[in-house]
């Protein structure tokens, strides 16, 4: 989930920040959401960069440090573009998580250095 400027509109996190710009309910399931660790981009391209260092073959899960819940996710984009935030909670439904392992990127690439937050004030003039 890499996020960053001038991403696709059909992206998550620039979906989720319409939603909340435009008060739009976001569908969560169960109480919080699928959990996910989003990368921003520059932190992505130094870890593929720093691939081409790398002399075996070797499956990288290119991912951030933060495990956040697409509730965490939009609390903290609704915390920076000034909006409430809108849920709709199924309550009956168990969230898939797709949680990157990204120990191996950390220790033979690179480790994240943006936070989720940081992240997204550095998208303020996007958003």
């Amino acid at each position: 989930f890499v996020y960053g400027k001038n991403q696709k509109q059909t992206m998550l996190v620039p979906r989720l920040i319409n939603s909340i710009k435009n008060s739009k309910e976001i569908t969560l399931d169960g109480e919080n959401g699928i959990k996910i660790n989003p990368i921003h981009v520059s932190d992505a391209v130094k870890a593929i960069i720093k691939s081409i260092d790398i002399n075996k073959s070797a499956k990288i899960n290119i991912a951030g440090n933060e495990v956040l819940s697409i509730k965490d996710i939009a609390e903290t984009i609704a915390t920076v573009v000034k909006k409430e935030t809108v849920f709709l909670i199924r309550k009956n439904m168990t969230p898939n998580n797709l949680i990157g392992d990204n120990s191996l990127m950390n220790r033979l690439l690179i480790s994240p250095k943006i936070s989720f937050y940081d992240g997204i004030q550095s998208m303020e003039k996007d958003i």
